[in-house]
């Protein structure tokens, strides 16, 4: 922080903002967040992290998010709450679709597995690590490959190991979600105004505009009768 890059060069000015920020620690140190698991036996409480990412120029945009879902006996999903969430640059270019969404899934295995391994354990539930794109879920399962020749650069070789590593050693599993249901989505890039007012809706952010009401719920419909697209194919631009 800065404040500790000045201990060398300690003065009254660093004084006052060390007794401000002492102050707001002492002041907030009983808040927190707090979520109740639903005692019904037709729905269970599960942790999800959400990664995606926009392969739209050099260097991708990731996405990513820790929520708390309830998945119910029909594995309907319904959102609690955000936890944490992030969009960053990533830190190399991306040749693929499949190796940006890598690199994303990665990013958000680094950023946010913490803090939801620590919430799942308080509440007895598993990790799950939701992504659209289907070759990121099979490299999951199979670890790096020769076959897969995207793969050879050493820094991808490594993020697939790592995202393969933790899935063999039980600490997540990872699945593949529709681009519709993609609660990470608006992280990863700028939305048109109906997308927009959907992926608001979808992780409950406000309410709905209510001039874009009747074409959200027609595009929503329009977008869940389509099947879930993977991201593999999808040129450069």
């Amino acid at each position: 922080s800065r404040l500790g890059s000045r201990v060398g060069r300690w003065d009254l000015e660093c004084q006052k903002e060390a007794a401000r920020v002492a102050g707001y620690l002492r002041r907030t140190a009983r808040l927190c967040l707090s979520f109740r698991a639903p005692l019904s036996a037709s729905v269970a409480c599960e942790v999800s992290l959400y990664s995606d990412a926009s392969w739209r120029s050099g260097r991708s945009q990731t996405g990513a998010l820790v929520a708390v879902e309830t998945v119910s006996a029909q594995g309907e999903r319904t959102l609690l709450g955000l936890i944490d969430w992030a969009s960053k640059k990533q830190s190399i270019v991306a040749d693929s679709s499949a190796a940006s969404e890598l690199i994303a899934a990665h990013a958000c295995l680094r950023m946010h597995c913490p803090i939801a391994l620590s919430l799942a354990a308080e509440l007895g539930v598993s990790v799950t690590l939701w992504t659209d794109n289907s070759t990121v879920v099979r490299v999951s399962k199979s670890g790096a490959s020769q076959k897969l020749s995207w793969l050879a650069p050493k820094p991808l070789m490594i993020r697939a190991g790592c995202l393969h590593d933790a899935v063999q050693l039980g600490m997540l599993s990872v699945g593949q979600v529709g681009t519709a249901r993609q609660l990470a989505d608006g992280f990863t890039k700028a939305l048109q105004a109906v997308k927009l007012e959907c992926w608001r809706a979808l992780i409950e952010l406000g309410k709905q505009d209510s001039e874009l009401g009747e074409a959200v719920q027609s595009a929503a419909v329009a977008i869940q009768s389509q099947p879930s697209s993977t991201n593999q194919s999808r040129p450069s631009t």
